[in-house]
């Protein structure tokens, strides 16, 4: 399953620079690099997309951030999100799992 991860995410860096404002494929490519274990490329691929776009990606945003032991990141990016959904409780769990990770008590 790595492998194909790889494999799949080669081909979409591949379509993702012959069309580099893809949001749905950005996207695409960030989930399949965080499912390969490359957290730091995963980010990467969210990063390029647009400021607005960005906003809709604070859940897996959040989760990469974790994953690179980011934890203030983290904690702001979950903190934020709450703010749109203050009723979403892994948004609450995530941001309480950030500030813990973090030291903060």
């Amino acid at each position: 399953m790595y492998n194909e991860l790889l494999s799949r995410a080669s081909r979409l860096e591949a379509f993702a620079a012959s069309d580099p404002g893809n949001t749905a494929l950005l996207r695409d490519l960030a989930q399949t690099w965080h499912g390969a274990g490359n957290h730091e490329k995963a980010l990467a691929a969210l990063d390029r997309l647009g400021v607005h776009e960005q906003a809709s990606d604070a859940p897996l945003r959040g989760q990469l951030l974790l994953a690179l032991g980011r934890w203030d990141e983290a904690a702001r990016l979950f903190a934020a999100a709450l703010e749109g959904e203050p009723d979403a409780a892994p948004l609450w769990f995530n941001r309480g799992y950030a500030l813990w990770a973090g030291g903060v008590s």
